[in-house]
């Protein structure tokens, strides 16, 4: 069990949520009618606001808002296309001391970032340095290395 705790790393977010929300109930003079009350009132001025601005949407706001989107979108593409791309993040030399990195274990935390960017764990094969971190896997001519065929 308690490697299992050591390992996950979503247990960290949630001792932290529940050890405010023990601090927030322990040392604040709060009871739960007064809680449930101010959250009742909250969500109905948040529906009626909500209401209210949809019903005063212009076409060009609709636009603007497209527009700030697309170019999220665009921004978010290049940069992972950069991350890829880019020796600095890719090379499977130490970036400390140049040496030659080896493959690692990676972290339950390294799986979350795989889902959005393909990464692996490397540790430097110089043992006076001890560099430790993630590579991203790299892109060639826009086609992931693992893809290709070896010759």
């Amino acid at each position: 069990m308690l490697k299992f705790i050591q390992q996950k790393s979503w247990i960290e977010f949630l001792a932290f949520f529940l050890g405010t929300l023990g601090l927030l109930l322990w040392l604040a003079p709060v009871t739960l009618a007064s809680v449930l009350d101010f959250l009742k009132v909250f969500s109905i001025a948040a529906g009626v606001f909500l209401a209210q601005r949809f019903r005063e949407i212009t076409v060009m706001e609709i636009v603007g808002f497209l527009l700030v989107v697309g170019a999220a979108i665009l921004a978010a593409i290049r940069f992972y296309y950069r991350l890829r791309t880019t020796p600095r993040y890719i090379g499977v030399h130490c970036p400390r001391c140049g040496s030659k990195l080896r493959r690692k274990h990676r972290t339950s935390r390294d799986f979350l970032i795989d889902r959005f960017l393909p990464v692996y764990r490397y540790r430097c094969c110089n043992r006076e340095c001890g560099w430790e971190g993630l590579r991203v896997k790299a892109l060639e001519d826009g086609v992931a290395l693992k893809s290709r065929s070896r010759d």
